[in-house]
């Protein structure tokens, strides 16, 4: 059976569009990927991008576990039970988050790169976990008497409480997480929330650092 051929040229020239976006796609990732300043774009080194997402890893269960053990230290429960929780994050998020905050503009050139190595960025790095997980629990307590004879045959109580901490890691997302920060005041500003919403719907340009984070543009 042959094909209509008003099918086969809307077949043809669909196909056609296709190949263009993709092609631009491909320019675009690769002129990122070689540094050059388009607007969206990440700047930062690969490894540099690697490293901080790597470190933001590392330092949330450093920071949830020191969260954990300072609550259970105030307390002094007999008993503690933690809920069970995951930890994780778009790196995707933390990037645009870095890009954001490391963003500046030079009449028509711009930069975002940073340096995960560099103190400013650590610190971002953990304020990011800070306030993306926290800490809430409850107590609840047992009362038990039990009732003994000294030597004199006289009888006594010795009461004994017990004490049984509940404790819940709770988790911000990713977007709220940067709202607060960028909308906390200086040096953050609102401008930045904005910067990082762009980033987050380029994904830097670079879909091919984190595929299983990436979506279709």
């Amino acid at each position: 059976m042959l094909m209509n051929p008003v099918v086969i040229k809307v077949l043809l020239v669909a196909a056609l569009i296709v190949l263009i976006i993709s092609l631009i796609l491909s320019l675009i990732i690769a002129v990122a990927n070689d540094g050059m300043n388009i607007f969206g774009a990440y700047l930062a080194e690969d490894e540099e991008i690697y490293a901080a997402d790597d470190y933001a890893n590392t330092y949330t269960v450093t920071a949830v576990q020191n969260a954990i053990n300072g609550v259970i230290s105030s307390v002094n429960p007999d008993t503690t039970v933690i809920a069970p929780y995951t930890l994780g994050h778009n790196p995707y998020a933390l990037i645009s988050f870095l890009s954001a905050l490391s963003f500046s503009e030079s009449g028509d050139e711009y930069e975002n790169a940073f340096s995960a190595s560099d103190s400013a960025i650590i610190a971002a790095i953990e304020l990011f976990v800070n306030t993306m997980y926290y800490v809430t629990y409850s107590t609840s307590s047992t009362t038990t008497t039990e009732w003994f004879q000294d030597a004199d045959g006289e009888w006594y109580s010795v009461v004994t409480t017990h004490i049984t901490l509940n404790i819940t890691v709770n988790q911000r997302t990713e977007d709220e997480t940067v709202q607060i920060i960028f909308n906390s005041g200086s040096p953050y500003t609102p401008e930045m929330y904005e910067l990082y919403q762009m980033y987050m719907e380029t994904q830097g340009f670079r879909p091919d650092l984190f595929p299983a984070h990436a979506v279709d543009y």
